[in-house]
């Protein structure tokens, strides 16, 4: 999950490992802008997913199902 405390900004590569399998891979990270991520009433931050050919392949991602790449590397040495 990506860490609340940790400086972000948008475009910043992350791997995803969410419910989507066929998607798991690393990606860009940035602010999902649809309608119903831009309502304050949901109250979670939701991201889009773009690939190297800048193609967003994935909206609405909760932080939960994203990590940062060297951290998943790092988790899976030990």
């Amino acid at each position: 999950m990506l860490n609340p405390m940790t400086p972000w900004t948008p475009g910043m590569n992350v791997r995803y490992h969410g419910s989507l399998t066929s998607l798991h891979g690393t990606y860009q990270a940035h602010p999902c802008t649809c309608l119903r991520c831009n309502d304050p009433i949901l109250g979670t931050v939701r991201y889009a997913l773009v690939d190297e050919q800048g193609t967003t392949v994935a909206t609405c991602v909760r932080a939960g199902s994203l990590s940062l790449p060297e951290a998943v590397a790092a988790s899976s040495a030990g």
